[in-house]
């Protein structure tokens, strides 16, 4: 998993391209937020995660509900994966 940060602490990732599904995209998601949450350095307080959008290269960008994808929380939609995982 590779991203980069900018001078302006913004999170620059590549997640999939047009010709992934939509489990391989989310799968690559999921990969990305927990390699993020994982990495959080632990002197670091407050909001680790104050703003998220996801766009295609040339296109426009869509803002995310944080909750939704923050791993670490139960209302998070990583459950899709974890219910499809155990079927």
């Amino acid at each position: 998993m590779s991203y980069r940060v900018d001078t302006g602490r913004n999170i620059h990732a590549q997640i999939g391209k047009i010709s992934f599904s939509d489990e391989a995209l989310l799968t690559n998601w999921q990969a990305v937020m927990d390699s993020l949450v994982d990495r959080r350095p632990p002197s670091l307080k407050g909001k680790y995660f104050t703003h998220a959008y996801l766009k295609s290269t040339m296109g426009p960008g869509w803002r995310i509900n944080l909750v939704d994808i923050d791993p670490r929380t139960d209302k998070s939609m990583w459950w899709v994966l974890t219910a499809e995982e155990k079927e």
